[in-house]
């Protein structure tokens, strides 16, 4: 366990927007991110291992997710919930659009 939050902790502090391992960071813990991050600026180390430990007992997938970052896997997680979107893509003058959206019920995708 000590090995992971050393290497979210890292992240979290050297990281930037940008960098790899931040952003992955950034998409695996969601809103949780804010929060953690707030806990490394205030020196709470504490208040931010428990959360992270929290956070891994109500979601099994999460630290494996982080171990798979960790070792450079891809994290993509670009269209969870997509159906819930508002996506609006401007492809601009010649443009020209492939039916990868095609099978999207109830999306309010609106492609120019």
């Amino acid at each position: 366990m000590q090995e992971i939050v050393e290497f979210i902790s890292g992240a979290m502090i050297g990281g930037v927007v940008g960098n790899t391992t931040h952003d992955g960071l950034k998409v695996i813990l969601g809103s949780s991110f804010d929060k953690l991050s707030s806990y490394l600026s205030n020196n709470e180390k504490l208040k931010f291992e428990g959360a992270l430990e929290m956070l891994f007992e109500q979601n099994k997938e999460l630290k494996q997710q982080i171990m798979d970052l960790q070792q450079g896997k891809k994290i993509d997680k670009s269209f969870v919930d997509i159906k819930k979107s508002k996506i609006d893509i401007d492809l601009g003058d010649g443009g020209e659009a492939t039916g990868s959206f095609k099978k999207i019920d109830e999306s309010t995708i609106r492609i120019r």
